[in-house]
């Protein structure tokens, strides 16, 4: 049996059966159980996602106590009890520096310090930014620009990661304290984004900052009013998919592996409270999909007839259109119109439109609970076997596979 406790808002929850005693309490039915603290506060897609691998790894172990901060956390140091391991998302030094006083061995998921002296596993940043480089680039802009953290490592890294192929980066970098307290106070903001060449594809390095940036756009004075995606297409971090779906327009953004980064940290900290030494202090996982909205949906490209084509392709995929469908909108025939887009998109007409109808069909599964034979009808492939072949061709998996593994880390 397994026992966690967390807290989140200041409300307690429990999972599975615990029984008090009058100095604490008393776990039935376990044996060598391992008292492990999580320093963790359940308040975005983020901490849920690693919580979730937590559970899914101690479920296997079996007799994992799981003590979520805050109250059974400190009502065990308090009482001079022992913990045997704690997984923690650190975000400042003096966090580490408190951890480190339960003399157990320490797990950080956040990714925030550097050089903090303890083991971490976090979402590989530098392959974020990377992934962001290539997929803005695809949108065919001449200019870039990214906005992040400047006292965060995970935010440095992302940063420097899109710039490893893309040069000439505008950059606007600001505390977390800053960021926080953008709601009073956006003219700096407003300013630098006024002030860059347009129209330009920015990469912010979480949601937070997407969703700040793309209201900042849609709060300018009408003389200075900013569009998104047309003026500046804008990309965030961590998929947060109701406040993405809530921005105007949506916010498109790169989903983390959260759900892996929880389980390998719980495996870490099995290896090491059973004394197995590893010389890998630091361990990166890949970061999962992007999922396109509306805030990048626009390719910029000075033909006419190939934009039509996209736009068409992108506002009408889901409805079951072919390629007879799109050139009976482009006055070009088949061979010019296949040749233009080709070299701009770098896809065919028939490729674009297989690509969209999967686009839409992961967003239904995101955002819906249908069947996943209703989700292939909405999203106009026809028939389930159709779906299924064209979605595994484009995305690698089966469309229950991915929404297996993808929807829960949006929850």
């Amino acid at each position: 049996m397994m026992y966690l406790f967390f807290s989140s808002h200041n409300s307690y929850f429990a999972f599975h059966v615990f029984h008090f005693a009058q100095n604490g309490f008393i776990l039935f039915g376990m044996s060598e159980t391992k008292n492990i603290g999580l320093y963790i506060t359940i308040d975005d897609a983020y901490a849920r996602g690693i919580v979730r691998g937590i559970i899914k790894y101690a479920r296997q172990k079996k007799n994992w106590n799981l003590l979520g901060y805050d109250w059974m956390f400190t009502s065990h140091l308090n009482q001079g009890r022992n913990l045997d391991g704690i997984i923690a998302r650190i975000k400042t030094p003096s966090d580490g520096q408190k951890l480190t006083k339960f003399g157990a061995p320490v797990i950080d998921v956040a990714g925030v310090n550097a050089g903090l002296g303890c083991f971490e596993v976090r979402n590989d940043d530098y392959a974020t930014g990377i992934r962001a480089a290539y997929y803005l680039s695809q949108l065919g802009h001449t200019y870039f620009a990214w906005a992040g953290v400047s006292d965060a490592q995970w935010s440095r890294y992302r940063c420097a990661g899109f710039m490893k192929n893309i040069r000439n980066v505008y950059q606007f970098e600001k505390n977390i304290f800053w960021w926080e307290q953008l709601e009073f106070e956006t003219a700096e903001l407003r300013t630098w984004l006024l002030s860059l060449p347009k129209p330009i594809a920015l990469f912010a390095s979480n949601d937070a900052i997407g969703l700040k940036i793309i209201k900042v756009c849609r709060n300018s004075d009408i003389g200075d009013k900013l569009s998104v995606p047309s003026d500046i297409a804008v990309l965030g971090v961590d998929n947060e998919d109701i406040l993405c779906e809530l921005a105007t327009p949506p916010l498109s953004s790169i989903s983390l592996n959260c759900e892996q980064i929880g389980f390998s940290a719980a495996e870490l900290l099995e290896q090491l409270m059973n004394g197995q030494q590893t010389k890998i202090t630091s361990t990166t996982i890949p970061p999962l999909d992007i999922y396109e909205r509306e805030s990048t949906r626009i390719l910029i490209t000075q033909d006419e007839l190939v934009s039509i084509a996209l736009n068409f392709i992108i506002n009408s995929a889901h409805t079951g259109i072919t390629v007879d469908d799109v050139l009976a909108r482009v006055p070009a025939s088949r061979r010019n119109l296949e040749q233009r887009f080709k070299k701009i998109t770098g896809k065919t007409l028939h490729d674009e439109i297989i690509e969209e109808k999967v686009q839409y069909s992961k967003k239904l599964m995101l955002s819906t609970e249908a069947s996943l034979d209703v989700i292939a009808e909405q999203s106009g492939f026809g028939s389930v076997q159709r779906f299924y072949k064209q979605f595994k061709e484009a995305a690698g998996c089966t469309p229950s596979l991915w929404k297996k593994s993808n929807k829960k880390t949006s929850e």
